[in-house]
Formats: C-alpha cells, structure tokens, sequence
C-alpha cells in the first residue's frame, strides 16, 4: 500500500466513472488527455481510499516515442517556457533563454544528468509499480480503455503536427536503453 500512496503524490490516479478501475499515466502518455476527462465530469481523481477493491490499470509509451514527444512539446512548441523541466534542462546543458534550439541529441546526452530531476523523464513503471497493474500500450490503440473510461478518448497535447525525422547514434540508443530499460523489459518494447 505504501507504493500506491507514494506514486499517487507523484501524479494523479484517475478512477472510472462507474469506479470500478483505477487508471495509472505518467506525463507524456495521456495525462492530459485524463486531465481534460476531469475536468468536463467523464473521470474521477482518485484519493487513496479509492484504490482499494478497484481494478488497476495503466497506459503506456514506448519509451522513444515518449522522448520524442517530450522533446517536440516542451523544446521546440514551448522552448521559451519557464516550466520546471525548462529549468532542468537549462542548468544541465548550462543555457539560458530559449531552449528549442537545443538538438535532440543534447536533448537524449543530458538524461543521465537530469532524468531523476523532473517527473515528464521518470521510467514509467516508477508509476506504475504495482505488479497487479494491467496496461495498454498507446501505440495499440485506446479502444480497449475507452471501454474502461466509458467514452472516447482523443489525444490532447498532441504533438504529430510537429514534423520532425529523429536519428539515433549508438550512444544516444546506449542512454535510452539503459535509464528506460525496465520500461523496455516490463512493457515490452523493442529496443533500437
């Protein structure tokens, strides 16, 4: 019990309408989607006496795509930002102003430097750390959560319209496999 109560101080846990399922995210894979869902009454932030007798479940990213989507939001859409990974990855590099100018190789060489620093780098399993926890992978499609959460889900902070083709040299691959491997290994991805 004392996991579930430390990840939900890290970020919310949403319960169902029906209140049958308590649903995990990490940043950079639904949150804002399930955030909106709040907001307009279709989905519940769960307090910790929630939890208990629900079904959890969690959604998932391929850990590539998720830095990808990190770095197209928060680099090149909000560069200017003041946000706390801002922040992070400004004191890393050791820029100030603007950050979407930094490539993304940058970007990946500072992981080891700042991935314990801001919530939107945390491996997802450090939210989803519960072995009980059925998930989907975002890339299969939301169907089968729609069904959970009772409506459609569509896709909010979306960065596809950000067209960018990211190239990997093996020591960004290297970094990425290393900090995110329990996400490879638990969830299933393939590695570069």
């Amino acid at each position: 019990m004392a996991i579930i109560i430390n990840l939900h101080q890290l970020m919310p846990i949403y319960l169902n309408k029906n209140k049958t399922h308590i649903i995990y995210i990490s940043l950079k894979c639904g949150y804002s989607t399930m955030e909106d869902l709040v907001r307009s009454g279709k989905l519940f932030r769960a307090e910790t006496k929630d939890i208990d007798g629900k079904i959890p479940v969690g959604l998932v990213r391929s850990p590539y795509k998720r830095l990808e989507s990190i770095y197209k939001e928060k680099f090149i859409k909000n560069g200017d930002n003041n946000g706390d990974i801002h922040n992070t990855v400004r004191r890393a590099l050791g820029i100030s102003g603007n950050i979407n100018k930094v490539p993304y190789e940058s970007f990946i060489n500072s992981l080891d430097k700042i991935k314990n620093l801001d919530p939107h780098l945390f491996t997802q399993d450090s939210y989803l750390n519960n072995n009980h926890v059925n998930f989907f992978k975002m890339e299969d499609g939301l169907g089968e959560l729609e069904d959970i959460v009772g409506c459609k889900l569509e896709k909010h902070n979306n960065t596809d319209d950000i067209k960018i083709k990211f190239t990997y040299t093996d020591s960004m691959i290297n970094t990425i496999n290393n900090i995110y491997g329990v996400d490879f290994d638990r969830f299933k991805y393939e590695t570069k």
